[in-house]
């Protein structure tokens, strides 16, 4: 295991009912074994609590690595700019159509967090 940080990217599966099992993520190598082999090495996954940056979708083990490394990343802060400027906008938008901006703002929910920069 990496000692610095585990950063994954997260996934969105769409909830489809089928009776196929669902598709590997892409970096996993699907041909190493055939569908009815056991799977092995299960007591290696286990579930384990983190911190997401809900701007850029990453996910990490460890909070000073999150807030330190993470928030200070090239990608991190551009997305930080667009959430910002897409905040303003919509601010703006409001301001010129005369209605007050909604109460319910929940802060820090991007419209973009899923789409590739």
């Amino acid at each position: 295991a990496n000692s610095r940080y585990l950063e994954m990217r997260s996934l969105d599966y769409p909830e489809v009912e089928s009776k196929r099992r669902p598709s590997p993520p892409a970096w996993e190598q699907e041909d190493v074994f055939t569908e009815l082999s056991i799977p092995l090495g299960v007591e290696f996954v286990v579930p384990r609590t983190g911190f997401y940056c809900k701007l850029c979708g990453l996910f990490y083990t460890n909070e000073e690595t999150a807030k330190t490394s993470h928030c200070r990343s090239t990608v991190h802060y551009k997305n930080l700019q667009k959430y910002l400027s897409q905040l303003a906008e919509e601010s703006l938008k409001m301001t010129e159509e005369g209605s007050p901006l909604p109460q319910d703002d929940t802060g820090i929910v991007p419209h973009f967090a899923k789409k590739k920069l």
